[in-house]
């Protein structure tokens, strides 16, 4: 019984397994070749590039040594220390982008915070906006961006409601909310972007 249970399993296993005609087999080679062929000019572009900076480096110790080779033992002191200048010159250079780089991370992250307790979404035009180079100035810059926002809303609102209010049934009861309240509520909802070119000074 065992047996013929095997024997079946085997009979099906053999049955599912995907066959090709030899058209299709021809173009699955033909795909697989073609992945392989780009595979290995990737790999033989990265060989040569290495190949490449290695040849370069290699000259530029030839070349140094050479130079090594006719000074005096004075001249190869200086040139050492000259070496040792760049190299120092190279890495505070570095060192400075990164406090950059860093600093502005933490003015990016201070702003972000700073608007979100004002109630303002911190997005990438925003902050573009109020980031500044010390927490002082972003500080500053980020109270005079929302109290604008604010004051550009209200104003709206104000203009709004000196307008006329005709009365818009709700058809619950006879309860109606006017024109200029509807309108007013549209304005507290709208997004903080419209008002950024005024802060600016940027016309349109």
């Amino acid at each position: 019984m065992a047996e013929e249970s095997g024997s079946a399993i085997n009979e099906q296993t053999v049955e599912s397994e995907v066959t090709f005609t030899e058209d299709q087999q021809s173009k699955v080679d033909e795909l697989i070749g073609k992945r392989l062929e780009r595979e290995t000019a990737k790999n033989q572009d990265a060989i040569n590039q290495a190949v490449a900076k290695a040849k370069e480096q290699w000259q530029a110790e030839a070349e140094e040594n050479a130079k090594l080779s006719k000074m005096t033992d004075a001249q190869k002191q200086e040139h050492d220390q000259q070496k040792q200048n760049e190299a120092l010159e190279e890495a505070n250079a570095e060192k400075e982008t990164l406090k950059q780089e860093l600093n502005h991370l933490n003015m990016v992250n201070a702003a972000s915070s700073l608007l979100a307790d004002k109630g303002v979404v911190a997005d990438e035009a925003t902050l573009k906006f109020v980031v500044r180079e010390d927490a002082d100035a972003t500080q500053e810059a980020v109270e005079e961006f929302v109290k604008l926002v604010e004051d550009k809303a209200e104003a709206k609102r104000q203009e709004t409601l000196k307008g006329s209010t005709p009365k818009i049934g709700t058809g619950n009861g006879g309860q109606s909310k006017s024109f200029g309240a509807l309108a007013a509520e549209r304005v507290n909802q709208q997004n903080n972007a419209d008002v950024a070119d005024d802060f600016f000074g940027i016309k349109k």
